[in-house]
């Protein structure tokens, strides 16, 4: 999952983060993602040097957001 503050990963905030078996997985993917190149005729163009596209989030299908403070 990604903050969107800051377009990084927020595994940290995610209540499984403590005993998720695709954290290691999930950021690699996440990191390969964000460094796709591609060639083109002019030469090879970095992702995030495409100013029309937009970074690529991928979403954990187990997500949940801790809670931010104790329910009364």
């Amino acid at each position: 999952m990604i903050n969107d503050t800051n377009n990084k990963p927020s595994c940290a905030t995610c209540i499984h983060s403590d005993v998720c078996s695709y954290r290691n997985t999930f950021l690699a993917f996440q990191e390969a993602a964000a460094d796709i190149i591609v060639g083109e005729a002019d030469g090879m163009a970095h992702i995030a040097e495409v100013p029309y596209i937009e970074p690529i989030i991928l979403r954990c299908k187990h997500y949940h957001k801790q809670p931010e403070g104790m329910l009364r």
